[in-house]
């Protein structure tokens, strides 16, 4: 994570100082504040490449300052970590719906680092709006199959949303992506995180391999689908 520029804000003194050394720690440059203003602040002209919120700041809640960088067009492709107490699916799937990457207990904090990078890393990826996805469970005897919907897509992973299934984080999964215009993606992936919202779940998994010459396939996909979605927005 060198040369990384992130902003970590809350009043919580202890918290900052706690969060700031494990970044500094992995050479990551630290912008320290306490309030959603500073947060603002620090996204739009002071280089913060990802902005650490706790859910209680000097001003407002965490979920309302992630809210405001969201919904600012100079800040909203910007990631956003959402720290909090306790892990309640009902506050997490709030912060999710705020626009939070992720959130993180602070029990959870030894993993900060490598959150964060996987935050950074699912940031450059782009949508797949139409594309959907076949997983199992190869630990599952029936093999029983589901699908989804892909939201993000990139060569580190993807992010894609899923009726209610058993699948958790840390489990292994067999996937097989199909793209537009292009034949299916197939590899085994690591799933990072399910979030609970509704009788949906937002899965975001890592791939761990994939078949031969498919992750060349999505290398090129990718390249030629950013430039058409970019040709778009500038259109």
């Amino acid at each position: 994570m060198a040369q990384l520029t992130v902003s970590v804000v809350t009043e919580n003194d202890a918290l900052r100082k706690n969060v700031q050394q494990r970044l500094e720690k992995a050479k990551v440059k630290v912008l320290a504040g306490a309030s959603g203003v500073e947060a603002s602040n620090y996204a739009d002209y002071g280089g913060a490449e990802l902005t650490i919120l706790d859910q209680k700041l000097a001003d407002m809640n965490g979920v309302q300052a992630c809210r405001n960088l969201k919904t600012d067009k100079t800040t909203a492709l910007k990631p956003v970590i959402l720290l909090i107490r306790q892990k309640i699916d009902k506050n997490v799937a709030i912060a999710i719906k705020a626009g939070a990457s992720a959130v993180v207990a602070y029990d959870e904090l030894d993993n900060l680092v490598a959150i964060a990078q996987r935050v950074l890393d699912e940031a450059t990826w782009i949508k797949a709006e139409g594309s959907v996805v076949d997983f199992y469970l190869p630990s599952d005897s029936a093999k029983t199959m589901y699908r989804g919907q892909i939201t993000e897509i990139g060569l580190s992973g993807m992010r894609l949303t899923a009726p209610d299934c058993p699948v958790q984080a840390t489990d292994v999964i067999d996937v097989k992506a199909s793209l537009k215009e292009e034949a299916p993606i197939v590899g085994r992936a690591d799933v990072q995180s399910v979030t609970t919202t509704g009788e949906s779940r937002l899965i975001s998994i890592s791939w761990q391999s994939y078949r031969k010459g498919d992750k060349m396939r999505l290398e090129k996909w990718l390249q030629v689908e950013e430039a058409r979605q970019v040709k778009n927005t500038t259109l």
